[in-house]
């Protein structure tokens, strides 16, 4: 027996002409939506009855009627016959995510009966207790009536409208419920398997694809209705807003998802910034939603969305060109995603048939593409593992080699104990001895430092004073030339005392030889060379100062002393080494301090001689800087001697002071000065410290006690 199948045959709608849809038992039914008029009343103010009389309803030629989210009101009607023993019939709008739909039945131009459904009404108090939108029509056997429905939305209005037996909505519902539930279990399937993996790996890329399989989830769950039915059927306020929130909310999980699953910060920062640019107006959008601006927000949720598909694509497309093989997955998974919403969307716009594969679009592209990610994120796990059985294949071959290298060592440091311990016994003596020499060595090498440094400050002091020598000795030649020039008109003036005859001839031959000699001149140059005496014996005289500051070798007690003129008499010293280096001196006012005048200086010399080493080294002609700063911290002097030299490595600021250690070429230092130095500020009880990095310079910081405890 054929099961009760109805198909709205359509034979005209226009109720002028007095035709309608009849309806007929058959095994297959069409949408009757191309056979419906419609009228769009903008004011929304009109009555049932004012509508019908006014006229003006348009055939909608569409098996699916579309318009755009209107603050108006759109008005669909139709008439239908029931010739034959069907009884239970049912207008099924499979569009849940109307707002307010109002169905009226009309009985010649009377409203017999009518009810108010859609998302603004409770979901309770349906009649049906199902996403679509339907009604039961009641229709006796060759009954006759029209049927008028007043939509408003805030969203795109499709009205796929179907006239049906009970029983053959319930057999449909029911397997589209199937579908669905499988699609939602491969989702839940998919969600719980990623935050397993996350829990194990604290992989990010799972934790977002957990969120993003949630996100598309809940939207399908939305656009299908299930959330009303399922989630929340009694929370009016939540269902208002949820159309728009699903839209902002898989919007920026699929954003978030694809930064991290290609990496764009890396590969694409442009577009990753992009991607940010696009959550923001997603975040915009909800809250535009809020504020009530529902049908502004859902037009610019559209927007983003396929510019944001747009952006995935050619970022994915551009991730995978610059290395990065996810961006191949992506692009994939992604286009057969787009596929299924294209079908979708062309199925809304009447291009496609409204079936079960179309209705499905968006669970069927969106299930394959979470399974083809899942997998996609799963060869991640095979990589991890295939690195980690790598490495644990390597640790385990290092573990066997240490193992055989351990074991070869042990016989041979038997061996050797055995025999440096014969060895041991034999040379005690000999050892002794040796520590003997080592010390009479180091006591020489010590030697030799403090005579290297005696050799440099003597080439420094001797070239200090040849410079105002020389000077002095210069001028003597010039100095004698002008006198004895002077000496010849002193004793021509003498002669005129003896002899006064011809005196006017006398004089002019003495004024004539004044302007030979030019007397002024004479006078001039004689003051001056005088004056350049002067100051080259001045200058000898403050470098004898000077030395005699910088050593001070006869003094073996504490003094009282001011360590700003030994740093300077150490540079004046140094003069000659320094040439072309500019020198900032950064002096506090301070009292004098109690030490070893001389042993201090020495420190000077040897912490300046190293800075102006390292300035040479790297500034061969200008711009090397040496920066001399003394203050009082507390009870402490610091002493800060930075230069702007080539610096020193980690490794050299932790060897600085052992003796014997230097970077200097062979012959050019012993290693011994930085050594001597921290020993003198031990004495001192004083602290030293280095500051350095390669290519920038070196800063030595000293800090010395005012008062020595001698206790």
């Amino acid at each position: 027996m054929k099961s009760l199948l109805f198909k709205c045959l359509i034979l005209l709608s226009s109720f002028v002409s007095g035709k309608e849809i009849v309806c007929n038992n058959n095994s297959e039914h069409l949408k009757i939506g191309k056979y419906c008029e419609y009228l769009i009343d903008e004011n929304s103010g009109k009555g049932v009855l004012d509508i019908l009389n006014q006229g003006g309803f348009t055939p909608c030629n569409k098996s699916v009627p579309n318009f755009s989210a209107s603050q108006g009101i759109v008005w669909i009607k139709f008439a239908v016959f029931n010739p034959e023993m069907a009884k239970e019939l049912i207008v099924d709008i499979q569009y849940p995510l109307l707002d307010e739909v109002t169905i009226y039945k009309i009985k010649t131009n009377t409203i017999v009966d009518s009810v108010q459904i859609g998302r603004n009404h409770p979901f309770t108090k349906r009649k049906f207790q199902n996403q679509n939108l339907m009604y039961l029509l009641n229709l006796s056997q060759n009954e006759h009536c029209q049927i008028l429905l007043k939509v408003k939305s805030s969203i795109q209005i499709l009205l796929p409208i179907d006239i049906v037996s009970v029983y053959e909505t319930l057999q449909e519902l029911s397997f589209r419920d199937l579908i669905s539930g499988i699609y939602f279990g491969i989702m839940l399937v998919m969600l719980f398997y990623n935050l397993i993996i996350f829990v194990n790996t604290q992989d990010k890329n799972y934790l977002y694809y957990s969120l993003y399989v949630l996100a598309i989830t809940y939207t399908q769950a939305v656009l299908i209705g299930f959330d009303i039915r399922y989630l929340y059927p009694d929370y009016q306020y939540i269902v208002t807003y949820t159309v728009n929130f699903a839209g902002v909310i898989s919007g920026i999980a699929t954003i978030l998802f694809a930064q991290i699953f290609l990496n764009t910060k890396k590969y694409t920062p442009v577009f990753h910034e992009v991607f940010n640019i696009f959550i923001v107006m997603y975040c915009i959008c909800g809250l535009l939603s809020i504020l009530g601006y529902r049908t502004f927000a859902y037009h610019w949720i559209d927007l983003n969305a396929g510019l944001s598909a747009i952006l995935g694509l050619l970022s994915s497309w551009l991730c995978f060109k610059r290395g990065n093989k996810s961006g191949l997955f992506f692009l994939i998974n992604w286009s057969i995603f787009l596929v299924f919403v294209a079908v979708y969307v062309l199925k809304d716009y009447g291009i496609l048939p409204f079936n079960l594969f179309t209705f499905n679009g968006l669970q069927i592209g969106s299930a394959i593409e979470a399974t083809l990610f899942s997998i996609a994120l799963a060869n991640r796990i095979n990589l991890l593992r295939k690195e980690k059985d790598a490495s644990q294949a390597r640790e385990l071959l290092a573990t066997l080699e240490n193992e055989k290298i351990i074991k070869e060592q042990n016989v041979l440091l038997e061996q050797r104990v055995e025999e440096r311990t014969f060895a041991l016994n034999e040379s005690k003596d000999q050892l002794q001895i040796t520590l003997e020499n080592l010390k009479a060595a180091q006591a020489q090498l010590i030697h030799s430092e403090k005579m290297a440094s005696l050799g440099q400050l003597t080439a420094g002091v001797a070239h200090e004073i040849n410079n105002p020598i020389n000077f002095v000795i210069s001028s003597v030649s010039p100095l004698k030339r002008d006198l004895d020039d002077m000496i010849k008109i002193l004793e021509t003036y003498e002669k005129l005392k003896s002899n006064t005859e011809n005196l006017e001839q006398r004089f002019a031959e003495i004024e004539s030889l004044k302007r030979k000699l030019d007397l002024d001149y004479l006078k001039e140059e004689i003051q001056m060379l005088l004056k350049g005496i002067t100051e080259g014996a001045n200058r000898t005289a403050e470098i004898v100062r000077g030395l005699k500051n910088f050593s001070r070798l006869d003094e073996s007690d504490f003094k009282d002393a001011d360590i700003r003129e030994g740093l300077d008499s150490t540079l004046l010293l140094l003069n000659n080494e320094l040439g072309n280096i500019e020198v900032i001196r950064n002096y506090e006012e301070i009292d004098t301090i109690e030490c070893f005048p001389g042993q201090l200086n020495q420190v000077f010399m040897n912490i300046l001689n190293n800075a102006i080493y390292a300035i040479k080294k790297r500034h061969t002609t200008y711009g090397g800087q040496l920066t001399l700063s003394i203050r009082v911290i507390d009870d402490y002097v610091n002493v800060v001697i930075e230069d702007n030299g080539i610096g020193m490595s980690q490794e050299v600021i932790n060897k600085v002071f052992e003796p014997f250690y230097t970077t200097k070429k062979t012959g050019e230092g012993t290693g011994l000065g930085m050594s001597i130095t921290y020993q003198i500020v031990e004495k001192h009880e004083g602290r030293i410290f280095v500051e350095s990095e390669l290519g920038i310079g070196t800063k030595f910081l000293i800090y010395l006690p005012k008062k020595i405890n001698h206790s």
